[in-house]
């Protein structure tokens, strides 16, 4: 089997413009459960 699905089936990712690149920021983000259980496993 070739083409897309081959690629997808095998998880490659495939370069749709080889020789360029876009660049990235990285983003952090962080979730805040307000559960008691939570607050409380981490207050030490």
């Amino acid at each position: 089997m070739h083409g897309l699905l081959n690629h997808t089936r095998r998880l490659h990712l495939v370069s749709i413009d080889p020789g360029q690149a876009q660049e990235v920021p990285l983003y952090w983000h962080t979730w805040r459960h307000s559960g008691r259980l939570i607050e409380r496993l981490t207050a030490h």
